[in-house]
């Protein structure tokens, strides 16, 4: 009888959480989905290898690319720099290209193609 019990239990236990009352598949979707989110807002565009841009200015170079990335990321995260004035995301920009691009010509190629873009 207490085994019969306990076997009920533990099979309740596994489909429920106690706290929340939501099955465990909705409880790790929900945390799947939250971990997705946090994971996005987290990660800036990684800069490609220089020695990846041939230097000819061609419109589907490697930089211009990267621009796109970094656009999209702070598009996608808007919510979380709502906040934040133009003249701020854009500082913030600046500084994660300054982080993450270490060519000042690079640097000044890619700043000119965000703001041919319409990003500020």
């Amino acid at each position: 009888m207490l085994m019969a019990f306990l076997r009920a239990h533990l099979q309740i236990s596994r489909s429920r959480c106690v706290f929340c009352k939501q099955t465990l598949a909705e409880t790790d979707q929900h945390l799947s989905i939250n971990e997705d989110a946090r994971n996005d807002l987290i990660k800036f565009p990684e800069a490609p290898d220089p020695s990846t841009c041939c230097a000819t200015g061609c419109p589907n170079c490697v930089w211009v690319q990267y621009a796109d990335d970094v656009m999209k990321y702070y598009s996608k995260n808007r919510s979380a720099h709502y906040s934040l004035s133009a003249e701020q995301q854009l500082e913030l920009i600046r500084e994660q290209i300054d982080r993450h691009i270490q060519d000042v010509n690079l640097r000044a190629y890619l700043w000119m193609e965000l703001r041919a873009k319409k990003f500020n």
